[in-house]
């Protein structure tokens, strides 16, 4: 099936403990005209890492800010905008690195790097290819309670933190970012992101625990 029509793709890079790397990847359209050149890419790649900056900013009330909760040998490198084709293909790039101010964690020693906390993308679609998912590693040891689960604060801050971030990519960037559906060739609008207090692995199941959860509409 063939891709959107002007689809972009984010690339958020950032190195961990330990010498491990982390991407946090996005798609995204222009709310308006085209981001082909790549001027234009560069520009937008500027500003996408100001959005993440201030998403790790963010902090709700009597919480902690999405920077508070990463560990501090967690720094975010660049952002990188790709401009696709029809068929998914990346035809040309931008990348701009971040700079010296808000960029990484402040929370203290990391946990180890197989430990991620999962940000639901929800759209007003219902499904799973309608629903996205950004994995948070690099985080502190000190987001997790005695009882092994993420503190209330840090749920807050994470789902609080990713709407952020989509709403200053649509307000500053000119790009509205969505859920991309390889098998229907569409891509669906954010609408809110949500955030459990259960740690997780990409690969394994969580022994179907119950979670409690952070929602945040964009």
């Amino acid at each position: 099936m063939p891709y959107p029509a002007s689809l972009l793709r984010i690339a958020l890079l950032a190195s961990i403990a330990d010498g491990e790397s982390m991407v946090h990847t996005f798609h995204a359209t222009p709310i308006a005209g085209d981001v082909v050149t790549q001027a234009q890419l560069i520009d937008t790649a500027d500003k996408v890492q100001a959005a993440w900056s201030a998403a790790l900013a963010f902090a709700p009330p009597q919480s902690r800010s999405m920077a508070g909760i990463m560990a501090q040998s967690t720094v975010y490198t660049s952002a990188v905008v790709y401009n696709l084709d029809g068929f998914g293909k990346a035809e040309s790039q931008g990348e701009k690195t971040f700079g010296p101010g808000v960029r990484s964690g402040n929370g203290g020693p990391a946990l180890p790097t197989e430990v991620a906390l999962c940000v639901t993308q929800a759209t007003a679609s219902s499904g799973k290819r309608f629903r996205g998912r950004t994995y948070l590693g690099g985080l502190a040891s000190s987001s997790l309670t005695g009882a092994g689960r993420f503190d209330p604060s840090v749920i807050e801050a994470a789902a609080g933190g990713m709407a952020t971030f989509i709403r200053q990519c649509a307000a500053t960037a000119n790009l509205r970012l969505g859920v991309l559906s390889v098998t229907g060739g569409v891509i669906t609008p954010i609408t809110s992101c949500k955030a459990g207090d259960v740690a997780d692995v990409q690969r394994r199941r969580r022994d179907s625990l119950r979670e409690t959860r952070a929602a945040v509409a964009v």
